[in-house]
């Protein structure tokens, strides 16, 4: 609100569930133990990917789905077309089916696919690993009732 003086004071921010639930599917790193980023165009083509676009893995958190999966993270720093990336890791074509897209809803489809992933079910990844597609895949945890949020 604005004061008689012009201040602003007690100023609130809100967001709405959706986007709220956008910024956590782009970078939930916690819960799944994923950094990366979307490449997409030149870059995707300096990757020799086999598909317009995919997921650079950047970095695996430790005693992470990510890491229990098999996941790889980059251990190069090199710029490619203007832009700084960590490469040599894996670059993440699928999830469950669900192909990485080159514009956010679509990349959003596909990391919201993990989210949904029920307790005892298998994930499976689609990976390109030193010009190699792989799957790898992993049993979703069940969280006993007292880890929960």
């Amino acid at each position: 609100m604005v004061s008689d003086s012009g201040d602003f004071q007690g100023v609130g921010f809100a967001a709405t569930v959706n986007t709220a639930r956008a910024l956590l599917l782009d970078g939930d790193s916690a819960r799944t133990g994923i950094e990366g980023v979307l490449v997409t165009g030149v870059v995707a083509k300096a990757l020799n990917l086999p598909q317009p676009s995919g997921f650079l893995v950047t970095d695996v958190a430790g005693d992470s789905l990510a890491e229990r999966m098999g996941l790889m993270g980059g251990q190069l720093d090199v710029v490619i077309d203007g832009q700084r990336l960590l490469i040599g890791g894996d670059v993440i074509l699928g999830i469950n089916g669900v192909v990485v897209g080159d514009d956010r809803p679509a990349y959003r489809a596909v990391f919201a696919s993990l989210a949904a992933s029920k307790p005892g079910t298998l994930v499976r990844c689609k990976v390109l690993r030193a010009g190699k597609t792989l799957e790898l895949s992993l049993k979703m945890p069940i969280i006993p009732a007292r880890e929960r949020p």
